[in-house]
């Protein structure tokens, strides 16, 4: 998905979760507004994102995965003050289950994700 097809879905999503939070647009002690979840899935890597709100410290963190590399990159989303975080992750192995942790200001969210298998398998 390109970066400007991303960034319409989560104007979207943005839209939609500041409606369902009232008049003053806050959700109340939440700093992580949307997700985490896993995109672009391959056999050595991954790409975790999810959105918080600005000035919030975030960061991704891959359990007992020590031959793993995860970066993480913070752009900022048109129209929003929110920011969009994503963790590169890669050095995976091929259909292995992994576990990560995101924090986010005073929220914490963990998940799971499987690598596919190699192509032609």
């Amino acid at each position: 998905m390109s970066n400007g097809k991303l960034h319409a879905v989560l104007a979207i999503l943005l839209c939609l979760c500041a409606a369902a939070t009232g008049a003053n647009g806050q959700a109340g002690s939440t700093d992580l507004i949307l997700g985490p979840y896993v995109n672009q899935a391959t056999p050595s890597g991954a790409k975790i994102l999810w959105v918080a709100r600005a000035g919030v410290q975030a960061k991704c963190e891959l359990k007992d995965t020590p031959d793993a590399s995860l970066t993480t990159q913070t752009s900022a989303i048109p129209g929003r003050a929110e920011r969009l975080h994503t963790a590169t992750v890669t050095g995976l192995t091929s259909g292995k289950a992994y576990s990560y942790v995101v924090t986010c200001g005073r929220d914490r969210a963990q998940g799971t994700f499987q690598t596919p298998p190699p192509a032609g398998s």
